[in-house]
C-alpha cells in the first residue's frame, strides 16, 4: 500500500526548454545517464523541447549546467509537479496568507468613532461618555455590548431620548436623538392688528378693515402697529380683524470681498497617483509616485484596505484685476441675488454702491432700497 502511494506521488513530468549550441549532445548525455527523455521537439538550431519525469528534474538541471546550457520549465504535469511549483512560490503564498490574517485581525477592532447628534448635545460630550465606558479607537469589538452602551448613554444624560450604536466595518457609529421640549405659547395682545415685519419708511397704505395708524413718510420699526384692529367713531368703536397692505421703502445691505491683485494657484491638469496599504503605521506601496511636481495640491483618499494619494500640478500666476470692472461685476451679482430673494411684488428702487481697498483686497458694499409690502399679521 505504501509503495502504491509513493508511486502515485511520483507521477508527473516536466516539459523543458533546453538552449545550447549543441543541444543534441545534452540529450545524448541524459540518455546515457538513464534519464527517460521523450516527446523531443526541435524549435531551432539551439533550442529543443523535451519531456522528462519529475523525479529526474534535479539530475537534468545539473547535467544541463555542466554542459553550459540553459534550462526553462514550460509546463508541469502531475501531482508531484504541482507540489514542486507550490514550493517555488512558497513565500508568495505565505505573504498572501499573512496579509489576509492582518486584515482580519485589524477588522476585529474599532479604529474610528462617528457620532451624530441633534442641536444641543455636542459630539464631544458623547465621546466623553463613551471613553468612560472604555470605548475608544483600538478597542476590540467583542468587548462592546451595543445594547448596554445605548442604555448607559441614556442614563448618563437626560437630554438623550434614545441612542443607537452599531458597527460599520472598523467604525463604531452612534446616533443620538435629543428630547424636544414643547414650545411655549405666548398670547399676542395685538392678534387682530397688522404690524410691520421690518424697519421701513411708509410710501402708501391700503386699508380694507381696521384703522390706519401711519401715513406716507413715517419711519416705523419691526413690530410697530400699522393698522389697528378697530373701526368706527369714538362713541361706536368695535373690534375687527385688520386687513390691508402697507407699501414701504426697506433697506438691505450686502457685502463682497475679493482679492484684486496677488498670486493665483491654478491646476495645469497634470496628475500623479500613489496607492498603498498602511499596516501598523508603515506604508506598503503598490504604486508609488517617485517624481513629484515642483508645486502641487495633495489629496488623500482612505478606503477600507487601500489608500490613495493624488498629486495635482499647480502653477502660481500673478494677476491684477480692473477695479471699476470688478465693482460692476460684484454689484451686478449681488443685485441678481437680491432679486432672487425678493417676492414678485417687490422691486428695487435704488442701488447705492460703496467700495474701499484693504491691502490687496477690494471690499464692495451695496445698499438696496426696495419697495415692498411690510404688512404682517401676528399668528393667533
Amino acid at each position: 500500500m505504501n509503495k502504491n502511494i509513493k508511486e502515485f506521488l511520483k507521477r508527473g513530468c516536466f516539459v523543458i526548454e533546453i538552449q545550447n549550441l549543441h543541444p543534441e549532445k545534452i540529450i545524448n548525455t541524459l540518455w546515457k545517464s538513464g534519464i527517460n527523455v521523450r516527446n523531443i521537439r526541435r524549435e531551432s538550431i539551439v533550442k529543443w523541447i523535451i519531456e522528462v519525469d519529475s523525479q529526474d528534474y534535479s539530475k537534468v538541471r545539473e547535467l544541463v549546467k555542466e554542459n553550459n546550457g540553459k534550462l526553462k520549465i514550460i509546463k508541469t504535469k502531475g501531482l508531484l509537479s504541482y507540489f514542486i511549483k507550490v514550493k517555488s512560490h512558497g513565500f508568495l503564498y505565505v505573504g498572501i496568507l499573512v496579509f489576509f490574517m492582518l486584515i482580519y485581525g485589524y477588522s476585529c477592532y474599532i479604529w474610528d468613532i462617528s457620532i451624530n447628534t441633534d442641536k444641543y448635545l455636542s459630539p464631544f460630550e458623547v465621546r466623553k461618555y463613551l471613553l468612560e465606558e472604555g470605548i475608544k479607537p483600538g478597542t476590540r469589538k467583542n468587548s462592546i455590548n451595543v445594547y448596554d452602551t445605548e442604555k448607559r448613554l441614556m442614563e448618563k444624560d437626560s437630554r438623550i431620548m434614545w441612542a443607537r450604536a452599531r458597527f460599520e466595518g472598523s467604525r463604531f457609529k452612534v446616533d443620538i436623538e435629543e428630547r424636544q421640549n414643547p414650545p411655549k405659547i405666548v398670547e399676542q395682545d395685538n392678534k387682530d392688528d397688522i404690524v410691520a415685519k421690518m424697519d421701513a419708511e411708509i410710501i402708501r397704505v391700503y386699508t380694507t378693515k381696521g384703522t390706519s395708524l401711519v401715513k406716507k413718510g413715517d419711519m416705523v420699526k419691526a413690530g410697530d402697529v400699522l393698522i389697528k384692529g378697530v373701526q368706527g367713531k369714538e362713541e361706536s368703536l368695535y373690534e375687527t380683524p385688520a386687513e390691508g397692505d402697507v407699501i414701504a421703502k426697506t433697506f438691505y445691505e450686502d457685502k463682497e470681498q475679493v482679492p484684486i491683485k496677488g498670486v493665483r494657484r491654478e491646476q495645469t491638469g497634470n496628475m500623479h497617483k500613489s496607492i498603498y496599504i498602511e499596516i501598523m503605521g508603515k506604508k506598503l506601496y503598490l504604486k508609488k509616485c517617485e517624481d513629484k511636481f515642483e508645486k502641487y495640491d495633495k489629496i488623500e483618499e482612505s478606503g477600507l484596505i487601500f489608500k490613495k494619494t493624488d498629486y495635482y500640478e499647480v502653477k502660481e500666476n500673478e494677476f491684477q484685476l480692473d477695479k471699476d470692472e470688478t465693482i460692476n461685476e460684484l454689484s451686478s451679482k449681488m443685485k441678481e441675488n437680491m432679486k432672487k430673494n425678493l417676492d414678485k411684488s417687490s422691486k428695487i428702487l435704488d442701488t447705492i454702491v460703496k467700495d474701499e481697498i484693504d491691502g490687496d483686497n477690494l471690499i464692495v458694499r451695496v445698499v438696496f432700497v426696495v419697495e415692498q409690502n411690510i404688512a404682517d399679521k401676528p399668528a393667533n
